[in-house]
C-alpha cells in the first residue's frame, strides 16, 4: 500500500510539473499574443489614470467614477511582474531586455506601483478630493519610473510599427 501511495504522489509531481513546464512552453510559443495583452493591459491602466486626470483637470461631473478608475489601476498593477515572461524580450514590444537582466529591480518598481495604486484606490474611495491629486501624481512618478528604465525612449518607441 505505500508503494502504492508513493507512486501516485510521483505521478501527482510528475503531471504538475508537466503543466508548469506546458505553460511555459506556451508562453514562449505565444510571444505575439503575450506581447499584445500586455499592451492591452497597459493601455487599459493608461486609459484609467488618464480619466481621473481628465475629470480633475477639466472639472467633470464625473468624481463618483473616481474610486472606479482608481481600483481598476490598482486590480491591473497586480498584473505586470506576470506580462513579461521569458521569451517575450523580442517582437513588437518597446519593453528593454533590462526587464529580464535585472528582474528583481523591474519587479521592485512593479511593487512600488502596485502600493501607489492601492493608495489611490483608498483614497479614491475615501472621498477626500485634496488627497486624489496627489496621489494620482505618486502613481505617475511610479509608472514613469519603470518606463524610464524599461522602456524604449520617446524616439524610439513603435519602430515596429513602421516595418
Amino acid at each position: 500500500m505505500k508503494n502504492v501511495l508513493t507512486i501516485g504522489m510521483a505521478l501527482a509531481l510528475a503531471g504538475v510539473m508537466a503543466g508548469l513546464s506546458a505553460s511555459t512552453a506556451f508562453a514562449q510559443g505565444n510571444a505575439a499574443g503575450v506581447i499584445q495583452y500586455r499592451q492591452k493591459v497597459m493601455s487599459a491602466q493608461s486609459g484609467h489614470l488618464g480619466g481621473i486626470g481628465q475629470i480633475l483637470k477639466n472639472g467633470l461631473d464625473f468624481t463618483a467614477h473616481i474610486p472606479q478608475h482608481a481600483q481598476a489601476i490598482a486590480d491591473l498593477a497586480k498584473l505586470i511582474p506576470d506580462l513579461f515572461p521569458d521569451g517575450t524580450q523580442k517582437g513588437k514590444t518597446d519593453a528593454l531586455s533590462e526587464i529580464w537582466q535585472d528582474r528583481d529591480d523591474f519587479k521592485d518598481k512593479a511593487r512600488a506601483l502596485e502600493t501607489e495604486a492601492a493608495k489611490l484606490a483608498r483614497v479614491a474611495l475615501s472621498g477626500d478630493a485634496s488627497a486624489i491629486g496627489p496621489q494620482v501624481k505618486k502613481v505617475g512618478k511610479a509608472c514613469g519610473a519603470c518606463h524610464k528604465k524599461y522602456r524604449q525612449p520617446k524616439k524610439k518607441r513603435y519602430a515596429w510599427k513602421k516595418k
